[in-house]
């Protein structure tokens, strides 16, 4: 059925290749509508910031009418808007400026206050700050820390906890301009304005400079810079050149030249808007074309740049897009409320002023899912639906609802172990960081495929020896039932927060790039998963992950071949674009072990891997449901082997995207995260139908995470709790207990899909993923308790809990002590509760030396629990 739908698609796709309406070149970026405009007269070079809910306009110039016969006026006027009123309106503050003021800088600070620096009275430049707070009585200036030297015509701009000025004129008759960069901590009441190391080999300086801040960089773009000219004045030289400063302690950091601009290009209003996870805009600006006719045109001077220019921060590539709806202001600042841009007014012309307020909001507009995606996905997803309905007619026992009756051919339980680690977050994630970097984590995939033997020669003989239904059985036949307790309760707890992020996660990005509404995203996939986990049990769970799997990688291929066929150099110019870039590195041959470094991913990929295959019942179930050991075995190694190829496909999709996009720059949205990448590419690129399936994949493989959690945590409920707790006086029938398991299948899909709409309606991410990141403290603990009670046969009950116990203790002190790289996580974890849990063995021998328990006594008869 998959094949048929695969190929009817992919016919109707080649014949119409252009369904999907593409974002065309110079696709706008924001969605404009505008606030009152600000009362007479407008100004230019005005300091402006937000305040609380606030716009504070302060200072500036302005040239009376009619303005080629009056010369320029400095304002100490204090205006605001405050935007939390129905009615939003202009008022002029009792407060003023010092004194009149303008072409200084301004930064809206966390503490919703705003920081005025320098500026000029037309006379003198500045050296004077201030911050401006709002308060019951109205505004108010407070002093803050003066510059070391005056400053007007500089660009300002907060990243992390500070405040970067960058070049400026330190005086009004000054020969060149200022190549200064000064910071201040203005968190810190005796901080200081310091210098930073200077833009490296541009002496000259700049002034009207664009900057911005980007993951907690700071970007520097064009401006002018003055050079005398012959006639003794000087003259304006426009710069097109970008600059990157990666900030180190205090005054250190490092600078790195980045793609310069298509044109030059100064005074656009600063600082210039982020969007999306990787958009700088340059709002605008004057290119000069007209600077030394000003005088001769005047009122026929045709105004400054409309369009805007848009820096991808991944791909270092420009791209132009449409501007305001109206004549671009310049001089005065961007300030940013919530996810509004504002733009307060500023200079349309020389010496011509607008009190026009432009509001931007960034702009993605998704395509529409055509008739043909929408057979694909709905042909898909029925298609699920029928595999619950055949296999139910199988599951007539709690043994056929868990383990499948064991009957599970290998090779699907193989593809089903790794399609299980292949989430939906995943599938877009895993490109999403070879598109945004480099392949430094890939040798860490490979972890899956080393751990093969060792999962399937040490610890699969005692999963399967011992005939058991959970993982956590043989904690209670190796320690004790209080240790199988902790172990699947803590699986349980990190499954209920799981479960409800990994539909959550996938049908945000869905829903972003789709257009489908989120909640109809997750109750599609809480809705449909319910009803075939249901009904086919473990059976349909692992053949919907065979399908999933065949889908999702005959999508990347396909991604892949649609980016070669994207770019005119096919894929000698993706590699050669990407490599260039450094998005091949592979390895960084390094000890530091803060970073991602090669130790440190080989390391991770070990201990990571370990912890799914040795102690997730998620897993651990998979090779349970085959016919025998050898089978089981055959599954171990299929799943290592399949991440192989896999691996290098996906890392080779987010390589391949960076190319297209680096040759294609004009083709990318504000996407808001970098996962977005993939279903981005999708619905935009790919032909109607062939999308639609591939985005079902996706669908799929977000609810392959989920029906996995369920099935998993309702076998761990019913075996682990029920049937073990239940008093012996108490019997039940098989159909009463598969009765229940449903039950309990129904209920936990219904607490995830919930969950999911809970973090849909009121987004609480960090809530989760703290209550993830506690709970997984335990995880790597667990892990060591299997490799404890596998290797060793003097450790018991009290020793397995100091294990325990010293790994959590040590984890934390490591997290919030060190700066060592979250990969290591696992393995410290595992290695600590092994390491506690052996010494305190060897100390207090209280081990239970059952046969076929440990590694040691493999060999010898079984015996049952007691």
């Amino acid at each position: 059925m998959t094949s048929i739908v695969l190929f009817l698609c992919t016919v109707f796709g080649l014949m119409n290749p252009s369904t999907h309406s593409s974002p065309p070149s110079h696709s706008p970026l924001f969605q404009w509508s505008d606030l009152p405009v600000l009362p007479s007269p407008a100004t230019g070079g005005s300091f402006g910031g937000i305040v609380g809910n606030k716009i504070i306009l302060a200072g500036g110039s302005y040239f009376p009418d009619p303005v080629w016969q009056n010369d320029k006026l400095w304002s100490d006027r204090i205006i605001s808007l405050d935007l939390s009123s129905e009615r939003p309106a202009w008022s002029v503050e009792t407060l003023t400026l010092p004194e009149p003021l303008g072409y200084g800088a301004s930064v809206s600070l966390p503490d919703e206050s705003m920081l005025l620096v320098g500026g000029s009275d037309g006379i003198r430049h500045k050296v004077d700050c201030w911050f401006l707070r709002m308060t019951p009585d109205g505004a108010r200036l407070h002093e803050a820390p003066q510059l070391p030297i005056s400053l007007a015509y500089t660009s300002a701009v907060l990243v992390g906890p500070r405040v970067y000025l960058v070049g400026g004129l330190e005086t009004p008759d000054a020969p060149g301009t200022s190549a200064r960069i000064l910071c201040l901590d203005w968190a810190d009441s005796e901080a200081e304005w310091i210098d930073v190391s200077p833009i490296p080999d541009q002496p000259g300086g700049r002034m009207l400079c664009s900057v911005a801040s980007h993951d907690e960089n700071l970007y520097v773009f064009g401006g002018c810079r003055l050079v005398p000219s012959s006639s003794g004045s000087s003259s304006r030289i426009y710069l097109s050149d970008a600059w990157k400063f990666v900030p180190g302690k205090e005054s250190d950091g490092s600078w790195s030249n980045l793609q310069g601009m298509p044109r030059g290009l100064a005074a656009s209003p600063v600082p210039a808007p982020t969007i999306g996870a990787s958009f700088i805009v340059i709002p605008g600006g004057d290119d000069g074309s007209n600077v030394a006719d000003i005088d001769r045109l005047e009122e026929q001077h045709p105004g400054f740049t409309t369009d805007f220019l848009a820096y991808h921060v991944i791909t270092d590539e420009w791209s132009d897009r449409p501007g305001f709806p109206g004549p671009p202001p310049l001089t005065n600042p961007m300030v940013q409320w919530k996810d509004h841009f504002i733009f307060p007014g500023g200079e349309i012309k020389p010496r011509v002023r607008t009190g026009k307020v432009y509001v931007g909001v960034a702009k993605l507009e998704a395509p529409r899912f055509t008739t043909l995606d929408w057979f694909a996905l709905g042909t898909y997803l029925f298609l699920l639906v029928l595999l619950g309905f055949y296999f139910t007619r199988r599951e007539q026992t709690t043994d056929d609802f868990f383990l499948g009756g064991r009957r599970v051919p290998w090779w699907a339980a193989g593809i089903s172990i790794f399609a299980t680690q292949l989430s939906a977050i995943t599938f877009m994630a895993i490109p999403a960081k070879s598109y945004a970097s480099d392949w430094t984590l890939f040798i860490q995939s490979l972890g899956i495929f080393a751990m093969a033997p060792v999962v399937a020669y040490l610890f699969l003989p005692f999963f399967r020896g011992l005939n058991i239904t959970t993982a956590y059985e043989y904690l209670e036949r190796r320690f004790s039932l209080a240790i199988r307790m902790f172990g699947s309760a803590q699986y349980l707890l990190f499954q209920f927060g799981r479960m409800a992020i990994v539909v959550y996660l996938p049908a945000i990005a869905l829903s972003s790039v789709t257009g489908f509404e989120v909640h109809t995203c997750i109750l599609l996939m809480g809705v449909l998963c319910i009803i075939y986990t249901v009904l086919g049990g473990i059976e349909a769970v692992i053949w919907s992950d065979v399908i999933q799997a065949f889908v999702l990688v005959g999508g990347a291929g396909l991604i892949l071949v649609w980016c070669m066929n994207g770019v005119e150099g096919g894929f000698g110019e993706l590699y050669d674009r990407a490599s260039s870039s450094g998005r091949l590195r592979i390895a960084d041959v390094d000890w530091d072990f803060t970073r991602s470094s090669l130790p440190v991913v080989i390391l991770g990929g070990i201990f990571i891997n370990l912890i799914p295959y040795a102690s997730d019942q998620s897993v651990v179930q998979r090779y349970l449901t085959t016919s025998d050991e050898r089978s089981a075995r055959k599954a171990i190694w299929l799943g290592g082997l399949i991440a192989i190829p896999a691996s290098i496909l996906f890392f080779s999709l987010g390589t391949a995207l960076f190319g297209f996009y680096d040759a294609n720059p004009e083709l990318l949205g504000p996407i808001s995260k970098t996962d977005q990448i993939v279903p981005w590419f999708l619905v935009n690129e790919i032909p109607a139908g062939l999308a639609g399936l591939v985005i079902a994949g996706v669908f799929a493989a977000a609810m392959s995470s989920l029906d996995s959690s369920m099935n998993s945590s309702a076998t761990a409920l019913i075996n682990d709790f029920y049937r073990r707790l239940r008093p012996a006086s108490v019997q039940t029938s098989e159909s009463s207990d598969l009765l229940l398991a449903r039950i309990l299948t129904v209920v936990l899909g219904c607490i995830g899909t919930a969950a999911a709409l809970v973090l849909a309606s009121f987004p609480a991410e960090s809530v989760f993923d703290q209550w993830l990141e506690i709970v997984g403290l335990f995880a790597s603990g667990l892990c060591g308790l299997f490799v404890l009670g596998v290797f060793t046969q003097r450790p018991g009950t009290v020793s397995a809990i100091i294990g325990i116990v010293c790994s959590v203790l040590i984890l934390i002190l490591v997290k919030n002590y060190t700066n060592l790289n979250g990969l290591l996580y696992a393995g410290i974890g595992t290695m600590t509760c092994f390491s506690a849990g052996w010494v305190s063995g060897l100390l207090l021998s209280d081990g239970r030396r059952q046969n076929g328990t440990s590694f040691w006594n493999r060999r010898k008869p079984l015996h049952a629990a007691d």
